[in-house]
């Protein structure tokens, strides 16, 4: 007779059987030297819960990152993708042919030299896809090479060798490589010039004041300063409207409305930008090259930024109201104080030049320093003396403005 209890029994008898269990190596902390692009063969041992695999590389295990489903037994043909402190992320070497890699400065990969374009960039194979890398040496077509990304424009990834990348040399950030970039084209710096293609006032003004605010503001919202600005809002010290009128706010904006794709409407949007902020988009310095991760419409005024920080010189060029041109130039510059321990002094000059109804063709030249103010005028024989008549009213002004004492002269010209 069979015991009514022993279905019970026996299956505490199996849950008591202690199962044996196989030896779990560890994955190391030190993955194997596989730089992106390297092929390998690696054996699935299991899926882990992150979604990853354990797998065996060259008799190592280690944690891989795959895009697709493996089972364990598997032997795989792949390349690496990308790599992590404990983990490599692959692909199948088929997969990896129409996928090109994404490489980043500082990440090391291999190449193989398809050939060499004769312009100091080779047509290389990383990852099973085709890539243009520019070397800073020769390399032989046939050889495959360990590089390391010292670059990245949009026609091809700079590289060196890896030996030479770990000796000391030093990897450009990605601000250092845009400005790079913005020099590529070996011109010196040049005055940027802020055009104005519609008069900053609809008649001549009545207060002098009036003027000189409507200046102030072609300038200050050109896009020039923009960064600075920016800084001084979150400061507290900047105005959100004023800052929404410069160009690179309102691209902003129109990119957010998707108005500010590239192309001929995006073009026309920014332009209209820019005309509605006081400064049209200058023209792209002959010879320059593009800068990665810049909107192609705001490129020329990120050159003209870079211009303007580099000569501390700007240009304006314009109508004051119809009729009435002004060309108009500011620079900054520093002085040696008269004694060694002084510090340099900075100072201001602004130069302009118009042609007045009354007055005829005037230039004039101030200089602003923490001392005094120079200016030194030039007219025409027939108006020199009244412009030397208003020289009185004019230091009067300044004293009452609370600027420092004004030196003064009208020269004539032929």
């Amino acid at each position: 007779m069979i015991p009514a209890d022993l279905a019970a029994r026996l299956r505490l008898l199996s849950e008591s059987v202690v199962q044996p269990v196989g030896h779990v190596r560890e994955i190391a902390a030190d993955l194997p030297e596989l730089p992106v692009g390297q092929r390998f063969t690696a054996r699935i041992e299991s899926a882990l819960p992150d979604g990853s695999f354990r797998a065996v590389v060259a008799g190592r295990s280690l944690a891989l990152a795959l895009p697709e489903a493996a089972a364990a037994g598997d032997t795989l043909d792949l390349v690496v993708t990308g790599r992590l402190p404990r983990l490599i992320a692959a692909q199948r070497a088929e997969a990896a042919a129409s996928s090109p890699p994404q490489l980043a400065v500082g990440q090391r990969f291999v190449a193989l030299i398809e050939s060499d374009l004769q312009d100091g960039t080779y047509r290389t194979r990383v990852a099973g896809s085709a890539l243009r890398v520019a070397l800073p040496e020769a390399a032989e077509p046939g050889k495959t090479l360990e590089l390391v990304v010292t670059g990245i424009s949009p026609r091809f990834i700079s590289a060196e060798r890896a030996g030479a990348a770990l000796s000391g040399r030093t990897l450009l950030s990605p601000t250092g490589q845009l400005l790079g970039a913005l020099l590529a084209n070996e011109q010196p710096p040049q005055a940027p010039t802020i055009f104005r293609t519609e008069p900053l006032l609809a008649r001549p003004p009545e207060q002098a004041a009036a003027l000189a605010q409507a200046l102030k503001q072609a300038v200050s919202e050109s896009g020039l300063f923009y960064e600075a600005h920016q800084a001084e809002w979150i400061a507290g010290r900047h105005p959100l409207e004023a800052l929404r009128r410069e160009p690179q706010a309102r691209l902003a904006r129109l990119a957010t409305r998707g108005e500010g794709q590239l192309g001929v409407q995006g073009t026309n949007n920014v332009v209209a930008a820019h005309e509605a902020a006081g400064a049209e988009a200058a023209q792209p310095r002959a010879g320059a090259a593009a800068l990665p991760g810049i909107a192609d419409e705001m490129q020329p005024l990120v050159q003209q930024q870079l211009d303007a920080a580099a000569t501390q010189h700007i240009v304006w060029r314009g109508e004051l109201w119809p009729g009435q041109s002004l060309h108009w130039e500011i620079e900054s510059g520093e002085r040696q104080g008269g004694e060694a321990q002084e510090s340099e002094t900075r100072h201001w000059t602004a130069s302009l030049r118009l042609t007045l109804p009354r007055l005829g063709e005037i230039s004039a030249v101030l200089r602003l320093d923490a001392e005094k103010v120079s200016l030194a005028m030039t007219a025409s024989a027939d108006h020199a003396d009244s412009l030397r008549q208003g020289l009185g009213a004019l230091a009067s002004a300044f004293a009452a403005a609370d600027l420092p004492p004004l030196a003064a002269g009208v020269k004539a010209h032929g």
